[in-house]
């Protein structure tokens, strides 16, 4: 039976890289991003995450086997933690039911470098208490501050290709001090 995966951040890098890899070996991909998917909507918003349970029911026939959540922006903006944090929690808590209606359900969620820079303990506590609107608040008040603990600056670009996914290598990594 062909298995059906759902992937976020569908339509460039790591999340490109994992449909062509999914595809290439015959599973079943929904690709989901702002565009160039299966379904096109803007995970920052209440509206699009809600939209994208809605329309994968009906893509997957009330059924996954697979979520891989990649996608994620790198933006000194809120909307970094609008798409990356909470998009992704709403992409796993609304697909919940239709995970456990598939064979083997799995669920994997892919982070940048970002994850492993230091934090800002208000915000961290926002948002695990799924508190979208006091962390984005706080995240507001940083990039304003310009508190580095919680608005990193890039210092190199990075990115996937399917030969990376496929030989598991990495291409990603923190970037040098």
């Amino acid at each position: 039976m062909t298995r059906t995966y759902l992937v976020t951040g569908s339509a460039s890098g790591i999340g490109a890289a994992t449909v062509d890899y999914l595809r290439d070996r015959g599973a079943h991909v929904i690709g989901v991003d702002r565009h160039r998917a299966d379904i096109t909507v803007d995970l920052a918003a209440d509206e699009g995450r809600a939209e994208l349970v809605a329309q994968t029911r009906d893509l997957a026939h009330g059924r996954l086997d697979a979520v891989i959540a990649c996608a994620g922006v790198g933006l000194l903006d809120p909307v970094t933690l609008k798409v990356n944090y909470f998009g992704a929690v709403a992409t796993l808590e609304g697909l919940r039911p239709l995970l456990a209606a598939g064979t083997d359900p799995r669920a994997a969620v892919v982070s940048s470098f970002a994850a492993l820079l230091p934090s800002n303990p208000r915000l961290v506590e926002a948002a695990l208490a799924g508190d979208e609107s006091k962390a984005t608040k706080v995240a507001e008040e940083a990039i304003a501050q310009r508190d580095h603990r919680t608005t990193p600056t890039p210092r190199r670009s990075t990115h996937s290709t399917a030969g990376s996914a496929d030989t598991r290598s990495p291409s990603n990594g923190p970037a040098p001090a």
